[in-house]
């Protein structure tokens, strides 16, 4: 804008951020992006560059913070509070310490606005952190109450638990609006100042600005905003594989959930959890964020094949997709329980500034009222739903089949059973949760896993969403993905990774933890890649049956399934012997016969061919020299010996398959039509001998290092063994390290990109967990006549070194140290020349 002196830049929502000549930071508008928009920028992986901070000052314009005609938010106060509340790692305001989180105003940020809007913005952040406890919803519905909609449950004691101080102690202060952001109203006359700061509306969204007494020039918001650059986005082109997919969703007339974003919250890279569930031809927008006219536009799903929204919890990262969809015109179904419904229409009511009534807000939609813990039909499904254990008063949901729990959506949940467990009693003395609904927090999410399901799981901030560690604690959860249910995961940044969480274990039928930052070949949602993944996994028949299963006619399902079961029913204490000698792979053989034995005395015998593809280890099951775990190991490979298999692989790929084919054309398919899943990196496929191989590795987990202790190619029947020596993956940082130090269980495959387990087994045909010192490292390397070793200090930290790595395979037993790290030659071990 001429005339004013400072630079002005466009965020990537369309806010204005205002730098004066002493370099305060002034941001008209608050949206979704905030925290986004605050931080350096970020490398490929995901992570931020370095620290960011707040602007000194937002200021929310009450002509433009909201254009109910476009669907514009920009007042969403909610989002910076949210970091500051639960003291996230990459939130770094003017205030903030690194020294933790320390609730009140050291968290907070710089609010100017006029006194009529601030006093809507607290109405605001009350409903979203207190819920249904809140002030402004008592006095609203003060004939409201909770226990008609939440029986036998201590819904105001929940509510609370997430608002102390000192989550804990019962009798600790209690988070108020006023500790989450510092309103500072503007005058009388329209003017704020803070510090050397002044701001002074002089119009409808016009304001000029001082700075030590010196004008610096106006501010025209809705002129700044008419040439945001940001309102010219256009979707991308589709292209052919998404038609296929699109087509298949929208006219096959089978169920089908696809991943707007596969994300908790706000991440650094912009997603917010929501889905869309299809079947029969149509949807619903389950838990809409912001940016979803833009999915379905990139997508070419029609808005008129969107049939309503459902609505878990009035977060703003799960319903402001809602208004997005309202701004369009159209009268949609809302799917949600009354208490939401009543909340929704409190947002609205502050985000409209009072200037609808509630009465006019209510009929903006047909409301289709969601009962706890009774099923009905959605889209033609059976759906159940069940309450969670939030901040916010949320649900989670189950879709049936003949009584069977076939998929389950836990939306934001904690259940961490030793967290519930340990809640104590409200201020009143009474029990928060009852020892019933204990256990349905724990354990519901997870049902369909019990009965061969799919369970999505979003997993997100710790401790508000879904920790993943107590999930495979739980001796009921390892028997349920034994039972072949699928679980996905959802994921959004590496900074999520919380000393409590260990290892999500990954079901059947190549489901895979998806990692929303990781970034997949072909995303199709800006910077999150995962949809074409959940669309993959999720297609055909997947409500009901396994995604590998979906295509085929039910005679061959049920013969496949039968042929592929058999390594479901292992019991602890059993050994598996391929051909004479004890598996020491992670791989299931494709030929031969493999028997089974258990206290010396051998129970079963079946052809290698026809037991399966999955397995589950544990300590008490395995040989001396098998890959040794805590919990479980989830191995998958799909042999391609399977005629059932060749011909789907046909269909996939137009020819006959090979595994040189499947590893070439990994990173272009990724997610195939039948479930195979294959990592990211092309690269590493291109460069992997694998043409006598006629199996398909999908997973492979095995635990994370502690100090001193190895993963190698143990008995690999050619080329490289490799021997990693302990050092945490770059995405851990020191909380690894002192994971690794402790011996606890943090890393998998798909999550963590580079993690050293996928390293050794997505390159060796055996992996064993071998507990070796260097010495006895090298001493092995001297002794063997073909082994190549290769020993690293801190861990191999990128593709270079990896391709460092392969370029060692027919050189001299090494010992690779820091030297080699720095890209030096490395120094062969003592003893040799």
């Amino acid at each position: 804008m001429t005339g004013f002196e400072g630079q002005i830049e466009y965020l990537s929502r369309g806010d204005i951020l205002v730098t004066t000549p002493q370099g305060h930071r002034i941001q008209f508008g608050l949206s979704a992006n905030t925290v986004k928009d605050t931080m350096p920028p970020q490398g490929g992986d995901g992570k931020f560059q370095g620290p960011g901070r707040f602007p000194d000052l937002f200021v929310l314009d009450p002509h433009t913070a909201l254009n109910i005609r476009t669907g514009q938010d920009r007042l969403f106060p909610e989002f910076p509070g949210y970091w500051g509340r639960y003291g996230y790692p990459y939130l770094v305001t003017g205030q903030v310490t690194e020294t933790g989180f320390a609730p009140g105003p050291s968290l907070a940020y710089n609010l100017t606005s006029t006194p009529e809007m601030a006093a809507h913005v607290a109405a605001l952040y009350d409903i979203s952190y207190q819920s249904l406890d809140s002030s402004t919803f008592r006095e609203a519905h003060p004939d409201f109450d909770s226990e008609t909609y939440y029986l036998d449950m201590n819904m105001a004691g929940e509510l609370e638990y997430w608002r102390r101080t000192d989550p804990r102690d019962p009798l600790s202060r209690l988070i108020m609006a006023s500790d989450l952001f510092n309103a500072i109203p503007m005058d009388a006359s329209g003017t704020m100042v803070l510090g050397a700061l002044r701001v002074q509306s002089v119009g409808p969204g016009r304001y000029e600005i001082f700075e030590e007494n010196r004008s610096l020039g106006q501010i025209d918001l809705p002129g700044l905003y008419a040439e945001s650059p940001v309102q010219e986005r256009k979707p991308q082109i589709l292209d052919k594989r998404v038609l296929e997919i699109r087509e298949r969703l929208l006219h096959s007339g089978e169920p089908g959930w696809v991943a707007i974003s596969a994300s908790s919250g706000f991440d650094p890279k912009e997603g917010t959890s929501g889905f869309i569930l299809f079947n029969e031809g149509r949807a619903i927008l389950i838990d809409p964020p912001v940016g979803t006219i833009q999915f379905l536009e990139r997508y070419g799903i029609p808005e008129s094949a969107i049939e309503g929204v459902l609505i878990t919890h009035t977060h703003e990262d799960h319903d402001q997709g809602l208004l997005e969809q309202l701004s369009r015109g159209r009268h949609l179904r809302l799917y949600a329980t009354e208490p939401v419904r009543l909340q929704l229409i409190e947002k609205l009511y502050h985000k409209f500034q009072g200037r609808w009534p509630r009465q006019a807000i209510s009929r903006l939609w047909n409301f289709q009222e969601l009962r706890l813990q009774e099923t009905q039909s959605l889209l033609g499904l059976d759906v159940a739903f069940y309450p969670t254990f939030h901040s916010n008063a949320a649900l989670g949901l189950e879709i049936r089949e003949g009584g069977r729990v076939v998929f389950s959506f836990s939306g934001d949940t904690n259940a961490n059973r030793d967290l519930v467990k340990g809640l104590g009693d409200d201020r009143a003395g009474r029990p928060i949760m009852s020892e019933a609904r204990m256990q349905e927090v724990a354990l519901r999410p997870f049902e369909a896993l019990r009965q061969g399901g799919i369970s999505v799981v979003d997993r997100g901030a710790f401790p508000l969403h879904t920790p993943n560690g107590p999930l495979i604690a739980e001796q009921e959860a390892a028997r349920a993905l034994g039972s072949g249910g699928v679980l996905l995961a959802y994921h959004n940044s590496p900074l999520d990774i919380h000393p409590d969480l260990r290892r999500i274990g990954l079901g059947l039928d190549g489901a895979v933890m998806l990692r929303a930052q990781q970034g997949f070949p072909t995303g199709l949602s800006g910077s999150h890649k995962t949809q074409e993944a959940v669309l993959e996994q999720m297609v055909a028949r997947t409500l009901a049956h396994h995604a590998i299963l979906g295509s085929l006619p039910d005679t061959e399902r049920a013969a496949l399934a039968q042929r592929w079961r058999g390594l479901t029913t292992y019991q602890p204490g059993e050994v598996l012997v391929h051909e004479g000698r004890p598996m020491d792979s992670l791989l299931l053989p494709t030929g031969g016969r493999v028997d089974i034995y258990k206290d010396g005395q051998r129970l079963d015998a079946r052809p290698a061919e026809t037991m399966g593809y999955e397995a589950l280890w544990d300590p008490d099951r395995v040989s001396p020299h098998t890959v040794r775990a805590d919990t479980v190991m989830d191995v998958f490979a799909f042999p391609l010996t399977d005629p059932t298999v060749r011909r789907l692989l046909q269909t996939s790929y137009g020819g006959e398959p090979s595994a040189e084919t499947l590893f070439q054309r990994g990173h272009e398919r990724h997610h195939h039509r039948i479930g195979i899943a294959l990592y990211e990196h092309s690269e590493w496929f291109r460069n992997l001998d694998s043409r006598s191989q006629d199996f398909i590795l999908v997973h492979g987990m095995v635990r994370t290092l502690k100090a001193g202790q190895l993963i190698a190619g143990h008995n690999a029947p050619r080329g490289l063994d490799v021997l990693i020596r302990g050092g945490a993956d770059h995405y851990w940082g020191e909380d690894a390290l002192e994971n690794m130090r402790r011996g606890d269980l943090i890393g998998d495959i798909p999550l963590m990109g580079r993690s050293l387990s996928r390293y050794a087994a997505r390159a060796f045909t055996n992996v064993t967990l071998l507990h070796l010192s260097e010495t006895q490292v090298q001493d092995m390397c001297r002794k063997s006549s073909r082994a190549r070793a290769l020993t690293v200090d801190h861990g191999i930290r990128t593709w270079q070194r990896l391709r460092e790595v392969r370029a060692l395979r027919n050189a001299d037993p090494v010992v690779a140290t820091r030297d080699h790290a720095k890209g030096q030659r490395p120094r062969p071990p003592r003893g040799r020349r």
